[in-house]
């Protein structure tokens, strides 16, 4: 397992380092099991002709060994090449040119392991291999992805994906799924990697290979880790170590626990990481699997370093950084090497002198190894990690004194958190208008075809007629009346298909229209501002609770942005964020309440995502802030028969006070309200329901009702 390491930043879980499940899916191996094992050993001491069955038995041996006694397995390699070249037998001398690489690699000797796979491929291409080519380029992406070269890893899995596509290998392909889903994950493209992880575990649960399940299952419990869903990444993570205690996979184990260990960590219980992390590093340094020691240590120190126990902390850090510049991993030991500078930012004067550093050199020294984590970090492409070592970097400047500095770094790190988002969510904008246009173009050209055919199919009946005009005119005017029927007929359905076509471009159109409306440009640049505000005054709380709570309300617009319908519960969470942020911003000028009547269930009814927040905006910025007083924001949700009525009431200084009603009076008509009609009559045409926005003025400020068609999910 390529088990990697979780930031921390002044205390706070910034954990999106990546704790990826990478156990050695080398095509030519299979987990290990102690009945293979002792019958494999049982042959091998009874057949004692150096003949090409012994050496099918070591070859056998040297796979299995892999995952449980790595060491012993490169020596069995070794007697297997050994043979092979006494024998001349080519195929196997690739086999044992394989299995010492997957040794070599389990050791994490990563080099060493790629210089066998490249002689492994040399023998499958000379004999014209193809199976053993892909099996070898494979393996070989893996070790490249240890070593953080994740451009040629990609490029031959690639190759390897496409030669057992050619084979008709389904387990293989499935393979190169998972590890395209893991090197998707490094470069923090999330979708990307789902989509290969699922595609992965649909042919593994098809084929019943419980072991490469659970390898898969791990990799989606890491998802579901970025996605903040703790408890189902547990869960994940729980079935794939039930999968591994029954194949006695210690390697799969030590995976399992490790990554047990990171959310128990993440969740604040801090008691149940430090027992799973000490239990898979046992279990790494059992097998010798020197990646999941290097983890292992570097996630303890993690641990110890949040419990501020600095001194054990910082000799795991150093351990495990010794061993991760060793074996060449760029990413981890950048990973450790910002959680070192951390440490030095937070330890005390005492610790620092336990560990021969002078309390003044602490900032610099912090700074050194953020600085160098960086570095890393853009090597190997992974904006995420950049992002948190800049924030590191900026909230060292910020303790040493230094504000300019940590500002500019704040700023940068705030860049790459907004390319982060933008970049994937202009690649499903991109994926959904090209969706868009085909359907279009598809309704375009069934209209064509179909129009083509039934004049074809006139002609043919008209010169049908013609010949046989001695039938009788009864004939004649039978086969017209059937032709201008079909004609009648295809050309109507040709406009009501091109009718589908438009109102699936409007749907798309106002779904668009409707995002830009919520991802209001003001409150993003206005929300920024503050977070700065509270920087230069110091106020390093007060911004990042305001951060906090201002990426989650980003993220979750983003997210439910994309569903057609979202549970009530969902809906009024983002809307009660929304407004503690500009209530925040506001200093307190406002509050509010939500109500929802007793005979709703708000988990399993349904409503259009965000389609109140454009009200609550114009009550905040129309009413309230304008208001002399506190100011207060209702909003109840009720049911009226079929129908859910959510009503929206402020006491500002109402419409006719209102500078926005000069602006309804020139002709100009709010933007929310245009976008929200347009979203009802979409609803009503959909579900044939009389939705509809009714809004009335209070004698103290603005009453709106939204009145949409009762959905519950069940």
């Amino acid at each position: 397992m390529k088990n990697a390491l979780s930031l921390r930043c002044q205390g706070i879980p910034f954990k999106t380092a990546l704790l990826l499940f990478m156990a050695m899916l080398c095509l030519c191996i299979c987990q290990a099991q102690q009945k293979k094992l002792d019958s494999l050993l049982k042959a091998f001491n009874t057949h004692t002709a150096e003949d090409s069955t012994r050496l099918d038995i070591l070859n056998n041996l040297a796979q299995v060994y892999s995952s449980t006694d790595p060491e012993k397995g490169v020596q069995v390699a070794d007697k297997a090449i050994h043979l092979a070249t006494l024998l001349n037998d080519k195929k196997r001398l690739a086999s044992g040119y394989n299995y010492k690489a997957t040794n070599l690699s389990s050791l994490g000797e990563d080099s060493a392991a790629l210089s066998f796979y490249n002689k492994a491929l040399a023998v499958h291409m000379e004999a014209g291999n193809k199976l053993g080519m892909g099996s070898v380029m494979f393996n070989s992406g893996i070790i490249y992805f240890n070593m953080g070269n994740y451009d040629e890893a990609f490029n031959l899995y690639r190759q390897a994906l496409k030669i057992f596509e050619q084979l008709n290998d389904r387990s293989r392909v499935a393979a190169v799924y998972n590890s395209l889903g893991i090197n998707y994950m490094y470069l923090s493209d999330y979708p990307a990697a789902m989509e290969n992880y699922l595609d992965a575990l649909k042919v593994f649960e098809e084929l019943g290979n419980r072991e490469k399940v659970a390898m898969v299952l791990q990799n989606l419990g890491l998802v579901n880790r970025h996605l903040s869903n703790p408890e189902k990444s547990l869960d994940y993570y729980k079935k794939a170590l039930a999968i591994f205690k029954e194949t006695d996979d210690r390697k799969g184990m030590a995976d399992a626990l490790g990554n047990m260990g990171t959310i128990y960590d993440e969740t604040g219980n801090q008691t149940e990481a430090l027992k799973y992390y000490g239990e898979a590093l046992t279990l790494s340094e059992s097998i010798g699997n020197k990646k999941g020691i290097a983890s292992n240590l570097a996630n303890l120190a993690i641990v110890y370093n949040a419990q501020a126990n600095y001194p054990q902390a910082y000799q795991y850090l150093q351990k495990a950084a010794a061993m991760y510049r060793e074996m060449g991993d760029i990413q981890n030991l950048a990973i450790v090497l910002d959680e070192t500078g951390t440490l030095y930012r937070q330890c005390t004067a005492a610790d620092l002198k336990t560990m021969g550093i002078p309390a003044t050199q602490r900032y610099a020294k912090a700074l050194e190894n953020h600085r160098q984590a960086l570095e890393l970090f853009k090597q190997t492409g992974s904006l995420t990690s950049q992002m948190l070592a800049l924030e590191n970097i900026s909230l060292t400047y910020e303790k040493q004194g230094s504000y300019t500095q940590a500002l500019e770094a704040y700023k940068q790190a705030n860049s790459l958190r907004d390319s982060i988002h933008n970049d994937e969510k202009n690649k499903q904008i991109a994926r959904r208008e090209l969706e868009f246009e085909y359907e279009k173009k598809q309704a375009v050209a069934s209209a064509e075809h179909e129009k083509k055919q039934a004049i074809a199919a006139a002609e043919i009946k008209q010169q049908k007629t013609v010949r046989n005009a001695g039938i009788g005119s009864a004939v004649l005017l039978l086969i017209c009346a059937i032709a201008g029927y079909v004609l009648y007929k295809r050309k109507r359905d040709a406009v009501e298909q091109q009718k589908e076509a438009d109102f699936k471009v409007q749907v798309a159109d106002t779904e668009m229209k409707a995002l830009r409306s919520q991802m209001n440009p003001h409150f993003i640049f206005n929300s920024l501002n503050s977070i700065s505000d509270y920087m230069l005054k110091n106020d390093i709380k007060a911004a990042d609770a305001y951060l906090t709570k201002f990426a989650k309300v980003m993220r979750m617009i983003l997210e439910n942005s994309e569903q057609k319908e979202i549970s009530l519960a969902d809906d009024l969470r983002a809307l009660e964020l929304y407004m503690q942020l500009e209530s925040q911003r506001l200093n307190k000028k406002f509050t509010y309440e939500i109500i929802v009547d007793e005979d709703i269930d708000e988990e399993s009814t349904l409503i259009p995502p965000l389609i109140l927040q454009p009200f609550v905006e114009n009550s905040i910025w129309h009413g309230l802030s304008q208001k002399n007083g506190d100011g207060k924001i209702t909003i109840h949700i009720q049911r009226d028969g079929d129908m859910l009525n959510c009503v929206v009431e402020d006491n500002g200084i109402g419409r006719q006070k209102s500078p926005a009603v000069a602006e309804a009076g020139s002709g100009k008509k709010s933007l929310g309200m245009k976008i929200t009609n347009a979203r009802i009559d979409i609803i009503n045409k959909i579900k044939k329901s009389s939705a509809a926005v009714h809004l009335s003025d209070l004698t103290e400020g603005m009453r709106i009702e939204v009145k949409l068609p009762l959905e519950v999910s069940y």
